[in-house]
This record gives structure tokens, C-alpha cells and sequence, in this order.
């Protein structure tokens, strides 16, 4: 069976189904759930030498800053995308420096259930955690324990 095969049979998230978190405890779990981590316990983050922030750490996602002591901290959604479709979504919805509605509004990317899954059939990418394209996302997945708001 071909990987492109195998791909469309995984299991996939709906951006619609996830839960916000109003907890640590939620935003701890959703992290585990959403993010590419080292075993069950410790987020991937870029240049954290291989092991990763141990989750129980964290209270909110700026915390990374402040662990890792880097200026820009990156970590890897279990997410995918193509930035054409990003690009075009932004054009069609007048938006120059955000694409505020991608994930909520399309189905041009893929949300993998495992950090097994997205790294055997995606495309693995680091994003800042200050990243505007997946701002929406972390909003969705963290809450307010991203750093964001949203305007309603």
C-alpha cells in the first residue's frame, strides 16, 4: 500500500472537535495531544538538546522563554499545511499579515492524532511560538495559556 494511501486512512483531528482548555491541567493535556513531545511527558522543543521541557513545567507557553532562555523558541504542531493555500486564504479574506479563520474556515491542512503519524506521513515543521499563520491553532489547542486572545 502506497504511503499516500496509508495516509488518507489515518486518523485525523477536526480543528471543530478540539477542546479549549480553561485548566493548566487542559493546557498541559492539550500540549501532550496537539504538539509534537519526547515520550508522553516532555514537550519537542528546538535546541532543547534532545529531551525536551518536562510538561508539568509549563503553566502557559511564554514559560518556554523563560526555561530555555532562547530569544525565539520553536516547536512542532502536529499540524500541516501548504503556505499556497495559506497564501490564497489570505488574499480571499483581505488579510496581509495574518490568516485569522484558516483553520476554522478550511480544510486545507491536516491535524495528525500521533507525533508517530506526523512524522511518518507529514511534514514535520517548527513553528515560533510567536508564529502568526499558526496563532489560530494555538489559541484553539492552549487557550488563553497560549498568550493570545481573540477578538469574538
Amino acid at each position: 500500500m502506497s504511503k499516500t494511501k496509508i495516509k488518507q486512512n489515518i486518523k485525523k483531528v477536526k480543528f471543530k472537535d478540539i477542546e479549549t482548555p480553561t485548566t493548566v491541567e487542559g493546557f498541559r493535556d492539550n500540549l501532550k495531544k496537539y504538539f509534537t513531545c519526547i515520550g508522553s511527558n516532555n514537550l519537542y522543543v528546538m535546541n532543547s538538546h534532545g529531551s525536551g521541557i518536562p510538561i508539568c513545567d509549563l503553566n502557559q507557553l511564554d514559560d518556554l522563554y523563560k526555561i530555555t532562555g532562547l530569544s525565539q523558541v520553536k516547536i512542532a504542531p502536529l499540524i500541516e499545511w501548504d503556505m499556497d493555500d495559506v497564501s490564497v486564504y489570505m488574499n480571499e479574506t483581505n488579510q496581509y499579515r495574518s490568516s485569522d479563520g484558516f483553520f476554522e474556515n478550511t480544510n486545507k491542512y491536516t491535524i495528525y492524532q500521533t507525533t508517530v503519524d506526523l512524522w511518518r506521513y507529514g511534514k514535520p515543521m517548527w513553528m515560533g511560538i510567536d508564529n502568526k499563520i499558526v496563532r489560530e491553532f494555538y489559541v484553539k489547542t492552549l487557550g488563553d495559556f497560549s498568550g493570545y486572545v481573540t477578538q469574538e
